[in-house]
C-alpha cells in the first residue's frame, strides 16, 4: 500500500502553486498545489474579516475539484492568540474554528495554514 501511494506521488505532475481566489472571509493569501495525488496548502499571515464568535467556526474558502481531501483532515492552524484549527472537508470547504475554551477570535490575530493531504 505505502509503495503504491509513494509511486502515485513520485510519478505525478506538479500543478504549480495556485492562489485561492474566494477570499471574502479573510485577508491574506492561501496557496495550493498538487503533485500526483498529494495536495499541499500554504498561506501567509491570515486574519478574519469578521470576528469569529462561534465555537463551530466558519468556512473561509473552498478548494476546487481535484484538490479536495479523500478524508476529513483537522490540523492546528497556529495563532498568536489561542489555538485555532483548520478543518479540510471532503467537499473542499476549509473551515476555521477555535478550541472550546475560547470561542472568539478577534480580527487582528493572525493564523497560518500549512498542511498536506491525499486526494485518494
Amino acid at each position: 500500500m505505502a509503495s503504491t501511494t509513494i509511486k502515485k506521488y513520485m510519478d505525478g505532475t506538479d500543478s504549480g502553486w495556485q492562489e485561492l481566489t474566494d477570499a471574502t472571509k479573510f485577508t491574506g493569501k492561501i496557496y495550493y498545489r498538487k503533485i500526483g495525488n498529494l495536495v499541499e496548502i500554504s498561506s501567509n499571515s491570515l486574519t478574519l474579516v469578521d470576528e469569529l464568535t462561534s465555537a463551530s467556526g466558519i468556512t473561509i474558502a473552498t478548494l476546487p475539484e481535484g484538490y479536495r481531501p479523500a478524508k476529513l483532515s483537522v490540523v492546528v492552524a497556529g495563532c498568536t492568540y489561542d489555538l485555532v484549527y483548520a478543518r479540510y472537508n471532503t467537499n473542499g470547504n476549509i473551515g476555521i474554528f477555535k478550541n472550546r475554551n475560547s470561542a472568539s477570535l478577534p480580527t487582528d490575530y493572525p493564523f497560518y495554514l500549512a498542511t498536506m493531504f491525499y486526494t485518494d
